[in-house]
């Protein structure tokens, strides 16, 4: 927890979000919420992106935690849906 609202996981390299969008959105809506993190700098950076499959598949865990989820606690408990985009 970096306590700006970001997670850097330490295998990877990563850093997420750890709330997310408040609201389930399209996927166009999904590259404009991005756009907005950049354009904001959200935690200091310019260049969020969405996560490739692989990436997101990272952060699942081999045991749910005490909320039934697959993800660190870290994370906001109200995300249960995310996009991915591979660049290739």
């Amino acid at each position: 927890d970096n306590g700006d609202g970001t997670v850097t996981d330490k295998v990877t390299g990563l850093m997420w979000q750890k709330a997310g969008s408040p609201s389930e959105m399209a996927f166009h809506e999904a590259r404009k919420y991005i756009d907005e993190l950049n354009s904001n700098r959200f935690g200091g950076y310019g260049n969020w992106r969405l996560p490739t499959v692989e990436e997101l598949c990272s952060l699942l865990e081999g045991t749910p935690n005490q909320s039934g989820r697959f993800m660190d606690n870290l994370f906001d408990s109200a995300q249960s849906l995310c996009w991915s985009a591979d660049e290739n």
